[in-house]
């Protein structure tokens, strides 16, 4: 088996760019076999680094420059993540579905202020926690779902396939303005495809995405509006919006939920077949 992957690497070299050279010479190296085989290799170039990643070499620069074919990450079990995270999103989404109704009594309140005795106004305004209660589940539910993506990409990368976007950047996507409007469902896409089969039945991912930026964009203008309103339409308007965006939100949780439970069951099955 090592000498089929050490002719596939040789055959890679001749194919793809890769000259021999004798000034700091990089080397394709089989670990385990019985001969001395390597290759001296000189990388020259960013797309052909990239071709080496994705053929599952870790290229790491150690003494003379080798490049050994190893992978970078460590797969780890998921099940228990995936489980927890998959338990998160739905707390994410009862809370989505308490804050649309928050808002929809709102603006109910809002369309009837004039009538609304004193005590009620006061009670409502203390009632404005439950928006920080909101935030605080959503940051949470978000930190355990970063880490079930960084976790099943990292298991992708060392068990099947390298993909384009490293676990790190499949999280950290997220957080780059303008990026984070295709970057991150690219990620996901490349972990979905290379866990489950073309076969099987797929995770409503453009659905996934498409509610989770209705959710960011829509929930983005509602703050805007609701800070700057001065009059009460304007804070119904905002309010409304603030229910598009719960209910997109919802929908958002729901479908990641779908994709961390057949994710998470497709590497648990690749690896009790590995173990068997």
């Amino acid at each position: 088996m090592a000498s089929v992957a050490l002719a596939l690497a040789a055959r890679y070299c001749a194919m793809n760019g890769v000259t021999p050279s004798s000034e700091r010479a990089a080397s394709a190296v089989g670990e385990g076999t019985s001969g001395a085989f390597i290759c001296p290799v000189r990388v020259r170039d960013r797309a052909t680094r990239l071709k080496w990643l994705q053929y599952g070499t870790a290229c790491g620069r150690l003494g003379e420059g080798r490049f050994t074919m190893t992978s970078a990450y460590k797969a780890a079990a998921i099940e228990r993540l995936g489980s927890v995270a998959a338990a998160a999103l739905v707390v994410n989404a009862v809370a989505e579905a308490v804050g649309v109704a928050w808002s929809a009594v709102y603006i109910v309140m809002l369309m009837n202020f004039d009538r609304l005795p004193l005590r009620t106004v006061e009670l409502w305004e203390t009632a404005g926690y439950v928006g920080f209660v909101q935030v605080g589940v959503f940051w949470i539910v978000a930190v355990i779902v970063g880490r079930w993506i960084y976790r099943a990409s990292a298991n992708t990368h060392a068990s099947i396939r390298r993909l384009e976007t490293s676990p790190a950047w499949a999280v950290g996507w997220y957080f780059i303005p303008f990026a984070n409007l295709w970057k991150p469902f690219e990620a996901m896409s490349g972990i979905v495809r290379a866990n489950l089969p073309s076969g099987t039945a797929q995770p409503p991912m453009t659905m996934w995405w498409t509610l989770w930026l209705t959710a960011s964009i829509s929930g983005g203008i509602a703050g805007n509006i609701v800070k700057r309103a001065s009059s009460l339409e304007m804070l119904m308007v905002g309010n409304g919006l603030t229910i598009v965006s719960g209910l997109a939100g919802l929908g958002a949780a729901l479908c990641m939920r779908q994709i961390v439970q057949k994710v998470t069951d497709g590497q648990s099955i690749r690896k009790s077949i590995e173990v068997f």
